[in-house]
């Protein structure tokens, strides 16, 4: 499809875009590409402003760059590696140090080696005293 709306135009789309949202007539949902809970709206048609697709960052850029093909690998992952399905509440995105896109972890996992840890710790301190 080519691109012919004006830059007005497609400011128009998005604020309606925004108070749908904020009026609850518009609600965000998961990644449709890899599940991922923080998303944006991507208009294909900004004649439709409610008509939108939820993608995260990394999936919403990789659509205007036209790479459809090349997800990144932690993206295609459905399950962790006890499996645990990495979607929705389950799903924790934790920024990286270095600049790097987030990285995908299952919260459930993430918590079972933090009480893990705390008991460790725990037991330790019971055992120096």
């Amino acid at each position: 499809m080519t691109d012919t709306f004006t830059a007005a135009q497609k400011m128009k789309t998005r604020w309606l875009c925004v108070s749908a949202i904020r009026s609850g007539k518009l609600s965000r949902r998961n990644c449709e590409k890899c599940g991922a809970d923080k998303t944006e709206a991507h208009h294909d048609d900004y004649s439709k402003p409610l008509d939108v697709r939820w993608l995260c960052k990394t999936c919403h850029g990789a659509v205007h760059r036209g790479q459809t093909k090349k997800t990144p690998a932690r993206h295609r992952r459905t399950h962790c590696a006890r499996g645990h399905a990495l979607m929705g509440h389950n799903l924790m995105t934790v920024r990286c140090g270095d600049g790097r896109s987030p990285k995908r972890k299952c919260r459930e996992c993430h918590n079972a080696a933090d009480r893990r840890g705390k008991q460790r710790r725990k037991s330790e301190s019971h055992t120096a005293a």
